[in-house]
């Protein structure tokens, strides 16, 4: 730790390029992911209007790939 990101060492020199840096990649993210946040959305996913409990076959593997993701990145975050 204590080593930082050479890729952001331009833009660490002045704070408004690395304000626009970061909010024109939270509006890229944004973007791509609103097809899917619509497809999700309660009113598209399920018409009748009683939400599904937690724990179906797909919730169980969404979770498991994100703590998967998780660890992933925070063992590649440690030994960079």
């Amino acid at each position: 730790t204590g080593h930082g990101d050479s890729r952001f060492d331009e833009f660490r020199q002045n704070v408004s390029k690395l304000f626009a840096f970061f909010i024109l990649q939270m509006i890229w993210i944004w973007t791509i992911s609103l097809p899917l946040t619509f497809l999700n959305s309660p009113k598209i996913n399920n018409s009748v209007g009683v939400l599904d409990q937690f724990g179906s076959a797909t919730d169980v593997l969404g979770v498991i790939l994100f703590v998967v993701g998780f660890l992933i990145e925070s063992v590649a975050d440690v030994q960079k």
